[in-house]
């Protein structure tokens, strides 16, 4: 892949998730944040990475959406923590990284990743493993990583608040193997074949009775309803105690969601019952397929 087909694609998925991303983001530390960035070709990740201030954080993922790309970020000492203190609601993180730092830059990423992986959608064929996040002294801790066919660095400018960093985005393409190429290193030698005579079936066989359901009705199903459901920061999270209160996004008085095994099955209101809470069902999902 050339830089300028590179810049092509790379600005198209950057228009696409850039307001995803800061909206998590803000949600997450609490702060603005904004970025600008400028892409380069390099030749070798760890001589390009000399550069760079370490001791850092690296984070790697794997993303795949038609075409493979290795993504090794590298995040400052300084904005780590900072990250961490946001994440933690501004708690004092102390001035060494740690595995605690990691935990919580990961924490960040993975809520990212995930918001940028709903918002592709089930066609979106946007794939991104989990992010392996670890301290590096040295360029030198890079030298496993194993180079792309074309490799690009995105160099980020992040300002949050007054705060400005630089992060490092190695982007290492990867190219897939074509399917005729797959074909012929799983093909063996050719073997003669003949077509199956299959004997038609007789209309005795066609009337026979469908085996008997009953075998199945003593399996149990989990029914779980669901009250509400709510979304919360970590830092709230943190902040919550006995007596708290959780303020739940379904109105009062709307009906509780049913579930069969995962799936919604009905709608109902809450019954008590010999001093026991009850679920009396009030409509059924259109698409539930159990039958009396």
């Amino acid at each position: 892949m050339k830089l300028e087909q590179f810049q092509e694609v790379f600005k198209n998925t950057y228009d696409r998730y850039l307001g995803i991303v800061i909206d998590v983001l803000k949600q997450i530390i609490g702060k603005e944040l904004k970025a600008d960035f400028s892409i380069s070709e390099i030749e070798n990740l760890e001589a390009d990475a000399s550069g760079f201030e370490f001791p850092a954080v690296s984070v790697r993922l794997v993303i795949n959406d038609g075409v493979k790309y290795d993504c090794i970020f590298l995040i400052k000492k300084d904005f780590g923590l900072m990250l961490h203190s946001m994440l933690l609601g501004g708690m004092d993180v102390g001035d060494k990284l740690n595995e605690e730092v990691c935990d919580g830059i990961k924490e960040i990423v993975n809520q990212v990743v995930g918001q940028v992986k709903i918002n592709a959608g089930e066609e979106g064929g946007f794939d991104v493993s989990e992010a392996e996040v670890k301290i590096v002294e040295s360029p030198g801790d890079l030298k496993d990583v194993k180079p792309g066919l074309s490799n690009f660095r995105v160099l980020y400018n992040v300002t949050i608040d007054s705060n400005s960093s630089e992060v490092y985005h190695y982007v290492l393409y990867r190219e897939e193997k074509k399917a005729e190429a797959e074909k012929e290193e799983v093909a063996g030698p050719e073997v003669e074949v003949e077509k199956a005579d299959f004997q038609s079936l007789t209309a005795e066989k066609a009337e026979e009775k469908p085996a008997n359901m009953d075998v199945l009705m003593d399996v149990e199903l989990e029914v779980v309803v669901e009250l509400g459901k709510k979304m919360l920061p970590i830092r709230d999270i943190l902040k919550l105690g006995k007596g708290s209160v959780i303020e739940l996004e379904k109105a009062a008085g709307e009906p509780l969601d049913i579930y069969v095994n995962g799936r919604k099955f009905a709608e109902g209101e809450v019954v008590v019952v010999d001093d026991s809470f009850g679920i009396r069902i009030t409509q059924f999902a259109v698409n539930h397929r159990l039958k009396k």
